[in-house]
C-alpha cells in the first residue's frame, strides 16, 4: 500500500492505497473497526472514501 505523502502532519493515501483499505474493510466477515485499528486511519475517511469511490471521484469498481 502506498503513502503519497504527509501534509502538516497528516498522511495523504493514494487511490490504489485507498481501494486497498476499503476492499479489506468492506469484505465479509471482516469487521470495519478491526481494520481502522490495524490501518491507523478513522472511521470518517474511511466511510468519505467509500462515498467517493460510489460517486465516481475515486478510481476503482464500486464494492
Amino acid at each position: 500500500m502506498e503513502v503519497v505523502g504527509r501534509v502538516s502532519g497528516q498522511r495523504r493515501w493514494s487511490d490504489a492505497g485507498k481501494l486497498e483499505i476499503l476492499a479489506e474493510a468492506f469484505r465479509p466477515g471482516v469487521g470495519v473497526c478491526d481494520v481502522i485499528a490495524r490501518r491507523e486511519v478513522s472511521s470518517s475517511l474511511i466511510y468519505t472514501w467509500r462515498k467517493q469511490l460510489r460517486e465516481g471521484k475515486l478510481a476503482g469498481v464500486v464494492p
